[in-house]
C-alpha cells in the first residue's frame, strides 16, 4: 500500500530528544513526501510498536544505544536485523561517547550510520535520514525486482495463457511503484471490448469508458517506440501520464517477422506521487521499458508455446480425419460398387441365359436374341470399367492419404480421384461438382496426400452446408488454372453462403456453425494449416448470404520439399 509520508521511529529514553527531533524534521520533506515520526522511550516499546505495524511500515528507526540498560538499544538493533527487512535502515544514536559501539558491531547489525548526540544538527540529521530512506527505497526495489525474476521463472514453465502472468505482472509493477512512489495500471489488451481492471480504474477516478476511448485512439499511430501523452481526470483533475506499448515490443523480436494479428496492444497508466518533472518520468520509463520487455518476451514465449501446442494437436487431428476421410470413402465407394457390380452379375448371368437360348432358338428369334446377347455384354463391360475406376481412383487417394510422399502429379488427377471418392455422397445430396481445367497436362511437385485432404475437406463442406435446406442439392465448380509458375484452384458452390461473423472465423479451430450435425470445426482449421505450413500456398475465402462460397487456393507448381 502507498502512502503519502516517510515513518521515522524515533527511540529514546530523553522526552527532550524527541522534542527536538520532531521540530527538526517537521517540514522535512524528500520527493514531496514528508516524514511521519512515531515514538518510543524504551527498547521494549520500541518491540511492542514494531511487531504491531506492518513489517514495511517504517524506513528509519533512530536508535538510543544506552536506555533502559548499557546495551539496550543494541539489542533492539539485533531484534530488528532477526525479525524486520533489512529496508529497515538504523541510525544509532548516544549521549556516552564511552558507549560508542565497536565497528564489527556496527558491521553485525548492518548499521547505517552512527551519530553522537552532540554533532546532531538538523541538517546533518535530515542528511543522514534522507539518505538511510534513499537506502531503504533501493533495497525493497532490489527485493521487488527479485521476486519479479522469480516470478517469471515460476511462471513461464506453467502459463498458458497472459493472464497466467498476472503475478508476474504484480510482482513487476510492485517494483514500479515502490521505487518511484508511484500508482500504476497496468493493461496488455487494448484489443478487446473493454479493459482488464475496471475496478482499479474507477478506484482511482478514472471512466472506464473514456480511458478505452483514449487508449484506443492514441494507438491507431503507434510504430512500436515509446512514447508518452497526458491525461486528465475530470472529477479530480489528476494528470495520469499513458505509455503505449505493443506486444512484442522487443526489436529483437520484430526482426523475426512475426505477423501483424499476434501484436496486442497495451498501456501503461501511472501517476507519480512526487510530481511530473521530466527527470522522474524519464526515470520512470525507464525502468518501466525494462518490465514492458519482459513481460513482452513472456507473452511471445506464451503464444509460441500455445502455437506449437495447437499445430501439434491439428496434426493429430490431421492424421485422424485421413483415417475417418478413409473410412467414409471405403464406405462409399463399397456401396457404390454394389450398382456396377450388380448389374455386371446380372448381365453375366443373362449372357449365359441367352448363349443356352441360342442354341435351340428358331431361326426368327435368333437375330432378337444376339441383339440382348450383345447389349447384356456391352453393360457388362461398362460396369466392370465403372468398378474399375473406383477401383483405381480410391487407391490412389487412399494410398496418398496414409503417406506423405512427395513426387511429381498431375493436379487435376488428384482432384478427379476426389471427386470421384465423394461421387456416392455428392450423388445422394443431388450435388453436381464440375472439373475445369486450362490444360490437360497440369504437372505438379508436391505431396498429393495433403493435398487430397485438402479438397476432400472443401467438398465435405459443400455437402455438409451448402446446399443443407435445399431438397434438390445443387451445383458446385472447381476450376484449376496455371500462371506464371502457380496454381490457382477456386472451389465454388451457390447455395446458402456466410454472414460476415462467420465468415471471419471460419478458419479458427473448433469452430463450426454445424455442431449438432457431427462438426468439429477442424476442417478448415487443418486445411490452412496443410496449405499455408505444408504446401507453401495461400487460402482465402469469399462469401456472401445465399450467394455461395468461393475458396482459392494459391499453390506453386513446385512445393519445397519437407
Amino acid at each position: 500500500m502507498l502512502r503519502d509520508s516517510w515513518n521515522i521511529l524515533i527511540v529514546d529514553d530523553e522526552h527532550d530528544i524527541h522534542e527536538i527531533t520532531t521540530i527538526a524534521l517537521k517540514r522535512k520533506k524528500w520527493r514531496n513526501k514528508g516524514l511521519n515520526v512515531l515514538h518510543a522511550y524504551s527498547a521494549q516499546e520500541a518491540k511492542t510498536i514494531l511487531k504491531e505495524h506492518d513489517s514495511v511500515y517504517f524506513e528509519v528507526a533512530l536508535i538510543d544505544v544506552v536506555m533502559e540498560t548499557d546495551d539496550a538499544g543494541l539489542d533492539l538493533c539485533k531484534f530488528i536485523r532477526d525479525h524486520l527487512p533489512n529496508s529497515v535502515r538504523i541510525i544509532l544514536r548516544t549521549g556516552q561517547a564511552g558507549k560508542a559501539p565497536e565497528e564489527q558491531v556496527l558491521n553485525d547489525y548492518d548499521i547505517d550510520h552512527y551519530l553522537a548526540k552532540t554533532d546532531a544538527t538538523p541538517e546533518r540529521l535530515f542528511a543522514l535520514i534522507r539518505s538511510c530512506i534513499h537506502s531503504s527505497q533501493d533495497l525493497l526495489t532490489l527485493k521487488a525486482f527479485g521476486q519479479q525474476m522469480k516470478s517469471l521463472v515460476q511462471s513461464l514453465p506453467s502459463a498458458r495463457k497472459e493472464s497466467d502472468l498476472l503475478l508476474l505482472m504484480e510482482e513487476s509493477l510492485m517494483f514500479l511503484d515502490i521505487k518511484h512512489t508511484s500508482r500504476t495500471l497496468f493493461f496488455y489488451n487494448i484489443d478487446g471490448k473493454k479493459l482488464l481492471q475496471p475496478h482499479i480504474v474507477i478506484e482511482h477516478g478514472l471512466e472506464l469508458d473514456k480511458l478505452y476511448e483514449t487508449l484506443t485512439e492514441l494507438h491507431k499511430d503507434y510504430k512500436n517506440y515509446q512514447i508518452c501523452y497526458d491525461y486528465k481526470t475530470e472529477e479530480s483533475g489528476d494528470i495520469w501520464k499513458i505509455a503505449l506499448f505493443q506486444t512484442p515490443c522487443r526489436q529483437e523480436i520484430i526482426a523475426y517477422d512475426i505477423p501483424e494479428k499476434h501484436h496486442r496492444k497495451g498501456a501503461l497508466v501511472f501517476r507519480l506521487k512526487y510530481g511530473f518533472t521530466q527527470k522522474y518520468v524519464i526515470e520512470y520509463l525507464h525502468d518501466a521499458t525494462l518490465f514492458l520487455e519482459n513481460w513482452c518476451m513472456a507473452s511471445e514465449s506464451i503464444r509460441l508455446q500455445n502455437e506449437v501446442e495447437n499445430d501439434k494437436i491439428l496434426r493429430e487431428k490431421m492424421y485422424y480425419e485421413r483415417l475417418e476421410g478413409i473410412a467414409t470413402m471405403v464406405t462409399g465407394v463399397a456401396h457404390e460398387m454394389n450398382t456396377p457390380l450388380g448389374v455386371a452379375m446380372t448381365s453375366n448371368r443373362m449372357i449365359q441365359d441367352l448363349a443356352q437360348e441360342l442354341l435351340t432358338a428358331p431361326d426368327s428369334d435368333k437375330q432378337d436374341i444376339v441383339n440382348d446377347f450383345t447389349h447384356s455384354c456391352s453393360l457388362l463391360e461398362k460396369n466392370i470399367v465403372r468398378a474399375q475406376d473406383l477401383i483405381k481412383s480410391f487407391k490412389q487417394l487412399s494410398s496418398g492419404q496414409l503417406t506423405d510422399h512427395y513426387d511429381e502429379f498431375d493436379i487435376t488427377s488428384i482432384i478427379k480421384d476426389c471427386i470421384e471418392s465423394m461421387s456416392p455422397e455428392l450423388r445422394k445430396k443431388q450435388i453436381n461438382v464440375r472439373l475445369q481445367a486450362e490444360s490437360e497436362n497440369n504437372d505438379w511437385k508436391g505431396y498429393a496426400s495433403h493435398l487430397s485432404q485438402v479438397i476432400i475437406n472443401m467438398i465435405q463442406n459443400i455437402i455438409r452446408y451448402a446446399y443443407k435446406e435445399c431438397d434438390n442439392g445443387g451445383e458446385a465448380e472447381i476450376i484449376v488454372n496455371h500462371i506464371n509458375n502457380t496454381y490457382i484452384i477456386e472451389i465454388e458452390d451457390y447455395g446458402s453462403g456466410m454472414s460476415p461473423d462467420t465468415l471471419k472465423c471460419i478458419f479458427d479451430p473448433f469452430f463450426t456453425t454445424g455442431r449438432k450435425d457431427g462438426g468439429t470445426g477442424l476442417g478448415l482449421a487443418i486445411s490452412q494449416n496443410i496449405v499455408t505450413n505444408l504446401l507453401d500456398g495461400k487460402i482465402k475465402c469469399e462469401s456472401e448470404l445465399n450467394k455461395g462460397t468461393k475458396f482459392k487456393i494459391t499453390l506453386p507448381s513446385e512445393v519445397k520439399k519437407h
